[in-house]
């Protein structure tokens, strides 16, 4: 596992087996994590998943909420309300 930086300063792991190294970026590490939690959800709720509440920690910037939201949108996630906490 390798972290780096991109031209714009945005940064991305570099995983997989030397013959395969793929670029993966934090917000697709979070869509796969939030896709995998709603599968679970559905799952074991034996229902539809239509509505999510998503918080996030106080210290995020803007640039962080964002990306946050954009891997919840990947995720296939129906964001009907975020909030922020923290002290």
């Amino acid at each position: 596992l390798q972290i780096q930086l991109d031209d714009r300063g945005m940064v991305y792991f570099v995983v997989g087996p030397p013959s395969n190294l793929t670029k993966v970026r934090p917000e697709d590490v979070g869509a796969h994590l939030l896709r995998t939690l709603r599968q679970t959800a559905i799952a074991n709720l034996s229902s539809s998943v239509t509505k999510t509440v998503m918080s996030v920690p106080a210290e995020f910037v803007d640039t962080q909420k964002n990306y946050t939201m954009k891997a919840a949108s990947s995720a296939g996630g129906l964001i009907t309300y975020t909030t922020t906490v923290g002290c």
